[in-house]
């Protein structure tokens, strides 16, 4: 580690970001991550039924949902965790 990577650990915490709100570890993101790829598979049961009932559209809405906002954290974590520090190769 060089002078620069010693200045980024002089910042004050404040003055960055705090990621732990999202995900307390890479390992917490990369399981988050992993349980998306089986919802994903889990909502095509619902592929060419839509039509079937009120229930099975609501059902197929609320999974998306959810889907989509474990997505939306996934992507923020990612994104600001890239962001931290560009010098760093081992970002997600």
């Amino acid at each position: 580690m060089g002078k620069d990577s010693d200045q980024r650990f002089a910042i004050d915490l404040k003055y960055k970001w705090d990621l732990s709100l999202l995900y307390e570890s890479t390992n917490a993101w990369n399981k988050d991550f992993n349980n998306v790829k089986e919802r994903i598979n889990y909502y095509l049961i619902y592929k060419g039924r839509l039509n079937d009932n009120a229930k099975t559209l609501l059902e197929a809405l609320r999974a998306k949902e959810e889907i989509d906002i474990k997505i939306h954290k996934l992507y923020s974590y990612a994104l600001n965790k890239s962001d931290e520090d560009l010098r760093d190769d081992d970002s997600i």
